[in-house]
């Protein structure tokens, strides 16, 4: 479904951009043909970044509400209940933007469809993120080999919440340095143009005196 959207707003964005170049190619214009190519790749560019974007953040909020979801299903397991009917029970939670995958799960499941298979179909959903392509695959291993899934879930959940911790300070620290960099740069800046209004006259009225001193004696 999101493919489809994304391939019709790529035929709009086509469509559109190519009726404002056709538009300056009938000006006879150079200067509104090139305006004309400009304004087409933004038309064409800027949906296709926007759409990244979106999904970046689906992407990350999705990482970071997933270690919840596998707490709340080490609780319900916890309680006596087996894994499948788990996730089935938290798919009514809300977690924002993963709540759509674990309904689909939870309906999976429900069609007695194997917990393995429902986890690799996940996985495939989300592959574009390295964290959740490793946490299923090893919760995917435990479930098959007979571990302590409880043990698993919550193992993977911490090291999630450790990562994206780090992530975080990390990025925190970085922005620090950039802002740093950023006020240096301006105050560079600021001592630059105070130099060239206050300094530089002054040397200027000074060199005229002088060379006024030594034509007239």
């Amino acid at each position: 479904m999101k493919l489809k959207r994304e391939i019709k707003y790529l035929l709009i964005s086509l469509a559109v951009s190519g009726i404002f170049i056709a538009i300056g190619i009938l000006s006879r214009d150079l200067g509104v043909i090139g305006n004309s190519i400009i304004l087409s790749t933004f038309i064409v560019i800027g949906p296709q970044l926007f759409i990244r974007y979106e999904r970046y953040k689906t992407l990350r909020e999705i990482e970071s509400r997933f270690p919840t979801f596998l707490r709340d299903v080490v609780e319900t397991i916890r309680s006596g209940m087996p894994f499948h009917i788990a996730v089935i029970m938290n798919s009514n939670i809300d977690y924002g933007k993963l709540s759509p995958h674990i309904k689909k799960m939870a309906h999976q499941l429900s069609w007695a469809i194997p917990l393995d298979k429902v986890l690799d179909q996940f996985a495939e959903r989300v592959k574009r993120s390295k964290k959740l392509s490793s946490a299923l695959r090893t919760i995917r291993e435990s479930f098959r080999s007979g571990g302590d899934v409880v043990s698993t879930l919550e193992s993977v959940a911490d090291s999630m919440t450790i990562v994206e911790d780090s992530e975080k300070e990390r990025k925190s620290l970085l922005s620090q340095y950039v802002i740093l960099m950023y006020a240096i740069s301006f105050m560079f800046v600021g001592i630059v143009v105070a130099i060239n209004k206050l300094m530089i006259p002054i040397f200027q009225v000074t060199a005229q005196e002088e060379f006024g001193k030594s034509v007239f004696g």
